[in-house]
């Protein structure tokens, strides 16, 4: 885990306690240190409109994940994807799990709205909320691509932190306002390993209400603390930056 990751992380837990194409084979470039320089990735331009999934992959790239769901309430189904770049030269070989290459190749999250007559509009192309993996001795940001998904009129995205003495957990529920992702629900849970401490945030910005508790592993039950948050307009999937990083505003 870096160093910058670290601090983030572990800033965090204190202000928490106080408060499917199969890519090509190619041998992994080695990772010699957790600072290896990953190749730059260049996020492609999308149609604005077409007829069907594949008509928003761009060449050397495919599908991880695809939902299907009415988004805006208009009764067709509209279409996330999670897109992947194919880049064997951004697989990298881990010092501690030369068997587990580390795929830095990027991601971005495509919502295609539904239009009449089987066509489809481009709503959102994100690069930002799922975060590149970048870090050899961590795991992948996107643990399992299921936690991206369209259920009951909104989107939810999981991602997680796997490092070393840590553990987190970071949900996102968006749904579709003003002609665009706007964060309506956000949801943390950390495990520190080595003092035991868990901690847990859950935001809903419909109600305004915020619920923080903070306990032990092996100790009685942790105590919510329920808070009201700033009225505020929603954000939009776009503000929200790096979804391992995302600090909501509470007071």
């Amino acid at each position: 885990m870096s160093l910058r990751s670290s601090v983030v992380v572990l800033s965090f837990f204190a202000a928490m306690a106080c408060a499917q194409a199969a890519p090509p084979s190619a041998a992994p470039a080695p990772a010699t240190d957790a600072n290896v320089q990953l190749p730059p990735v260049r996020y492609p331009e999308f149609p604005r409109t077409g007829r069907a999934s594949k008509d928003f992959v761009p060449a050397a790239w495919a599908i991880e994940r695809e939902s299907r769901g009415d988004l805006n309430g208009d009764g067709r189904a509209d279409i996330v994807l999670v897109l992947r770049e194919q880049d064997p030269a951004k697989r990298i070989t881990r010092p501690l799990r030369p068997d587990e290459p580390m795929d830095s190749n990027a991601r971005m999250l495509v919502v295609l709205v539904a239009q009449g007559e089987g066509s489809f509009a481009l709503g959102v192309a994100n690069h930002t909320l799922i975060p590149r993996w970048t870090e050899p001795f961590d795991d992948d940001p996107l643990f399992d691509p299921e936690d991206v998904g369209i259920a009951n009129g909104a989107l939810h995205i999981s991602l997680t932190l796997l490092a070393a003495g840590a553990e987190g957990r970071f949900s996102y529920t968006l749904r579709w306002q003003d002609g665009g992702l706007k964060l309506i629900g956000y949801d943390y849970e950390a495990v520190q390993r080595g003092p035991g401490d868990i901690d847990a945030l859950s935001v809903n910005y419909l109600s305004g209400r915020a619920k923080r508790s903070h306990g032990k592993l092996h100790g009685p039950p942790a105590k919510d603390v329920w808070t009201t948050i700033p009225a505020a307009p929603l954000l939009d999937i776009a503000q929200i930056g790096n979804g391992q990083q995302f600090e909501p505003r509470l007071r």
